[in-house]
């Protein structure tokens, strides 16, 4: 009997050509449960999922070293998801991959916050604090209307991870309750509210330690229909950009890529 070395090998040779050749997998010859179904649709996705990954160098040689990263994570299972998370930051930016230094709480430079009223400054934090919320679900809904990424919260633009520590603090001067839990929850009440709740299967999240700081890591996977923000904006990756489409654009997109 073939051990699980081998036969990992023969499945792998198998998807190779199944990838190369364009051949299909054959059928099922007996009705499957539940259970079966649910990882044939697991299988499918990354049957998609890789696809996606073939056109994206394709179409963008430049994105290689993001896609080898996330091929080495797949393939790799000696890979700590530490390391994997810093080789993506320190990759930077790109289509699959996004940085926010924070969810909610602006960042605003002391010399400023000292000369403005408090009233002026509460509101202005209230006004930045929506603006920085939609930063980050804008970018959710690109990723799942292009290949999927993502999305990491307590890095800079320029790859320094400042963890979400600072954040929590912040709120906590706010209300004590504050805790990594009500933020996590924060974050799955405005996914619920501005994207919708039927997207939630394509979205996880959770806080990860990386270089002794906690960042919150946003994996989407690509939707299986289009998503769009409050219901009426529409999002997607190009390079590492997100770009809102528009009218026939949206129409266009639609047509591709949700067939």
């Amino acid at each position: 009997m073939p051990n699980v070395e081998q036969t990992g090998r023969a499945i792998w040779k198998k998807w190779e050509d199944i990838i190369r050749t364009g051949e299909e997998l054959p059928g099922p010859e007996v009705e499957m449960d539940d259970s079966s179904l649910s990882t044939i649709k697991e299988i499918e996705k990354l049957r998609d999922f890789l696809n996606f990954l073939e056109n994206t160098v394709k179409d963008d040689p430049e994105e290689i070293e993001t896609v080898n990263l996330i091929l080495k994570r797949m393939s790799d299972a000696k890979d700590t998801e530490e390391k994997w998370i810093q080789d993506m930051i320190d990759s930077g930016e790109s289509q699959m991959v996004e940085f926010k230094e924070t969810l909610m709480v602006p960042v605003i430079p002391k010399e400023v916050s000292e000369k403005l009223k408090p009233e002026v400054l509460q509101q202005k934090k209230k006004e930045m604090k929506k603006v920085l919320e939609e930063e980050v679900l804008k970018n959710i809904v690109a990723f799942l209307n292009t290949g999927g990424g993502y999305l990491f919260i307590g890095i800079r633009d320029n790859k320094e991870i400042i963890g979400i520590q600072n954040e929590l603090d912040q709120l906590k001067l706010e209300n004590p309750k504050w805790n990594t839990d009500h933020y996590l929850l924060h974050i799955s009440t405005l996914i619920g509210n501005q994207i919708g709740v039927e997207f939630s299967s394509f979205i996880k999240y959770a806080p990860v330690l990386v270089k002794g700081k906690t960042i919150l890591k946003i994996e989407c996977t690509r939707s299986s229909k289009p998503c769009y923000l409050n219901e009426e904006l529409f999002f997607i990756r190009s390079g590492p950009e997100t770009k809102q489409l528009k009218g026939e654009k949206v129409d266009s997109w639609k047509e591709i890529n949700f067939k």
